[in-house]
């Protein structure tokens, strides 16, 4: 069974344990510089690369008969670039998580439901400055902290019981500093949008168990997995850049929980890839 989108699914009658696959949504890419500005410095740069998202992978108990929502994280948006001669490139948007839950489609943020896997969201990157700051991946345990940018710092990422510094929480990842300019959606569920104005250039964080924070023209942080206990044959793995891992799996697809690419002076920036959940049966 794979699953590209959110929908549910009822545990046939002669299943009692499988296989679960979760890839995150990847982050992101942030919007090049259009103008000479103070706060891009003196020439045009790119906008970093958005981050790839985490996996998570265990064998599963269940009872014939129940069934479970599963949640499919969306890409994180692209940031603008900004306009020729007048404007700095947005942020881009934080991956959203992806899971299988109990109870209702809102991922487990009710008394009456629980998560059995949550695949973290990629970090979107910052928009244009000096390093093209880049973001940091969803994991399964820590999420990842985003590349610093040049002048001050990246989101940090999530962990397995708290979320990353300014904005990160349960199942949710920050939202860069955002004055009302366009900036790159955040990935749902639960990913941060990134910002634009000011002089920020943040990305979203990766939303996941406990999703990343944001900092200050830098990437967000990626987002945290996460494993019901009960669960065996454990496996947990962060992204390297924009590629997620798992690629080699034979239910991967190419554009599977990618992190978005940078935009340039001349080619905009794009959004992260969407998630994934398979369920391996005998």
């Amino acid at each position: 069974m794979l699953a590209d989108q959110n929908t549910t699914w009822t545990v046939p009658t002669d299943i009692t344990q499988a296989m679960i696959v979760a890839w995150g949504a990847g982050g992101g890419g942030g919007g090049a510089n259009g103008a000479l500005t103070v706060n891009c410095s003196t020439t045009k740069f790119g906008g970093g690369n958005g981050a790839a998202g985490g996996s998570v992978m265990g064998l599963f108990s269940f009872t014939p008969g129940t069934t479970y929502n599963i949640i499919v994280g969306t890409g994180g948006g692209a940031g603008p670039n900004g306009a020729e001669g007048n404007g700095s490139g947005a942020g881009g948007g934080g991956g959203g998580y992806t899971a299988v839950v109990t109870g209702d489609l809102d991922g487990g943020a009710d008394a009456t439901s629980f998560e059995m896997i949550v695949g973290a969201g990629g970090g979107g990157a910052g928009g244009c400055h000096m390093t093209g700051p880049v973001a940091g991946a969803g994991s399964g345990n820590v999420g990842l902290a985003g590349q610093q940018g040049a002048l001050a710092g990246p989101g940090t990422g999530g962990t397995e019981d708290a979320g990353g510094d300014a904005g990160g929480g349960y199942l949710l990842g920050g939202s860069g500093y955002n004055l009302g300019s366009s900036s790159g959606a955040g990935g749902v569920p639960g990913g941060g949008s990134g910002d634009r104005e000011g002089y920020e250039f943040t990305g979203g964080a990766g939303a996941g168990y406990f999703g990343g924070g944001v900092g200050s023209q830098g990437g967000g942080g990626g987002g945290s997995g996460f494993v019901i206990a009960s669960a065996t044959n454990v496996a947990t793995a962060a992204g390297s850049a924009t590629i997620p891992p798992l690629i080699a799996n034979t239910y991967y697809a190419s554009s599977v929980g990618v992190g978005g690419m940078g935009g340039t002076t001349s080619v905009p920036s794009t959004a992260g890839g969407h998630g994934r959940i398979v369920i391996y049966l005998p």
